[in-house]
């Protein structure tokens, strides 16, 4: 298990790992797994396997559901991954020769620091016997490692020890410097937050409809990725089509005719390294750090439409009415008073849904 803060490198890590085993032990590997019956239903005894989890459990609050989940099936996992035990000290490093007599499968993990720590989460035993902090004194980044990182996407001049501010996503940072010139690295490594916010101002600004469109599609109303054949109302379901069609309208964009609907898709695929990446034939945010900013940005664009469609999680953190209580923050968005009944029936909506005997708490 890999735990840190959000563009601190987890999910790189565990990718690279799986990759090691692949290349060097000969397992296959199964990434992108979203839960215990992806590992059930891949699971091949004849095979070394490794299974890839981003984010398990969720982001930015603990989805209970998900945990709930994974709990219903521990006792089956237990089962398919307790097929060798160390015997001794965990803290001991496992030598070469000892790792080729390790039996697959195995299970890679990253995991948000306050998700990891939840009461919750904790019940999980099975995933918190091994835990890799990026952040702890054993795990972080020393200054050599952060200049060794730079150096593979700036020019050696421009690697300057000076700018080795404490930011858990330096990772990021330095991915995003590429290409930049030294005062705009230099700004990007003294404000990190702040011109990231800058650009995606300045790009919901200045870009093209189409562009803006589709970086909204991706952010937290199809959160997990979009499809760009549901541009096609008949390959989309229906929640889909209506959530599609309200950020279309509002975008001033009419996908029922073939000319803007292929404009759209081009506004896909032009973001692609910049602010997406694709992942088989999805669309999705290239990070979470750039993610969680973007998604301000928009809810602060496309209230309504925020209110009626993001995750409920993202309406209850991000959403407040003026208040005495109310305190100024970045990330939150004042909502006008007029915007009072459709929040109310947003959280009224979601309580229904919940199974009796359990809460969103």
């Amino acid at each position: 298990m890999v735990t840190g803060c959000s563009g601190n490198g987890k999910s790189s890590i565990i990718h690279h790992v799986a990759l090691e085993l692949h290349s060097k032990y000969g397992y296959e590997v199964i990434p992108f797994v979203t839960g215990p019956f992806d590992i059930i239903n891949f699971r091949d005894p004849k095979k070394k396997q490794v299974f890839v989890v981003d984010d398990i459990c969720g982001k930015e609050a603990i989805n209970r559901y998900s945990v709930d989940l994974w709990r219903d099936h521990l006792e089956k996992l237990e089962k398919i991954f307790d097929v060798f035990k160390v015997e001794n000290d965990k803290k001991q490093p496992i030598v070469q020769s000892e790792f080729r007599k390790i039996a697959s499968p195995k299970i890679l993990l990253s995991c948000r620091i306050h998700i990891y720590r939840d009461l919750q989460f904790q019940l999980l035993k099975l995933f918190t016997r091994n835990e890799c902090n990026l952040t702890s004194d054993e795990f972080r980044l020393f200054d050599n490692e952060r200049i060794l990182m730079m150096k593979q996407y700036l020019p050696v001049e421009m690697c300057d020890p000076r700018e080795l501010e404490e930011f858990h996503f330096f990772p990021l940072l330095c991915k995003l410097s590429k290409g930049k010139t030294q005062d705009e690295v230099t700004t990007l490594f003294t404000f990190p937050v702040d011109t990231i916010k800058d650009n995606l101002e300045r790009f919901i600004r200045c870009q093209n409809k189409y562009q803006v469109c589709a970086l909204g599609l991706c952010i937290f109303i199809f959160v997990d990725g979009f499809d760009p054949n549901w541009l096609k109302f008949e390959y989309a379901d229906f929640y889909v089509r209506d959530k599609l069609q309200h950020i279309v309208n509002e975008c001033d964009i009419n996908i029922n005719l073939e000319g803007p609907r292929n404009l759209l898709k081009q506004g896909f695929e032009t973001l692609v390294s910049t602010y997406l990446r694709k992942q088989g034939h999805m669309y999705i945010m290239i990070h979470d750090k750039i993610h969680e900013i973007a998604a301000v940005l928009y809810g602060q664009q496309l209230t309504e439409c925020f209110i009626k469609y993001a995750p409920m999680q993202f309406v209850c953190d991000h959403y407040r009415f003026v208040s005495p209580e109310t305190k100024e923050n970045a990330n939150i968005i004042i909502l006008p008073r007029h915007l009072r009944e459709k929040y109310f029936n947003r959280v009224i909506k979601e309580g229904q849904k919940v199974p009796k005997g359990q809460s969103n708490s």
